[in-house]
C-alpha cells in the first residue's frame, strides 16, 4: 500500500520500493527494478545478459522540508552479439 502511493506521488514507473529510510535531513528511497531484456543501442539486438551494476543516488523532489534521495542499483548490460556494455535505460530519468 505505501510502496503503491510514493510510486505514484514522485512519478516512478516499473519500480519496486524494497525500502524508505527517513534521515534527519533527507528521506532515502530504495528502489529496484524487474531485469528485463534490453535492446543494444548500438547493434539493436536483444540482452539480458547483466555485465555489473552500481548504486545511484539521485535527488528528487522536496516532501514536508526534507529532500528526497532515490537509492538504485543501476544495471550495466552487456550485448553478446557486439560486446558493447550500456546501462539500463530508466523511463523516469533523462539521460
Amino acid at each position: 500500500m505505501h510502496s503503491h502511493f510514493i510510486t505514484k506521488l514522485l512519478g516512478l514507473e516499473d519500480v519496486e520500493i524494497t525500502h524508505v529510510e527517513d534521515q534527519i535531513t533527507d528521506f532515502e528511497i530504495h528502489i529496484q527494478t524487474p531485469v528485463k531484456v534490453q535492446k543494444c543501442p548500438c547493434c539493436q539486438k536483444e540482452t539480458s545478459s547483466v555485465h555489473d551494476d552500481r548504486m545511484q543516488k539521485i535527488r528528487d523532489v522536496k516532501v514536508f522540508e526534507k529532500y528526497c534521495f532515490l537509492i538504485s542499483r543501476k544495471r550495466r548490460y552487456r550485448c553478446k552479439s557486439c560486446g558493447i556494455r550500456f546501462y539500463e535505460p530508466y523511463s523516469f530519468l533523462e539521460r
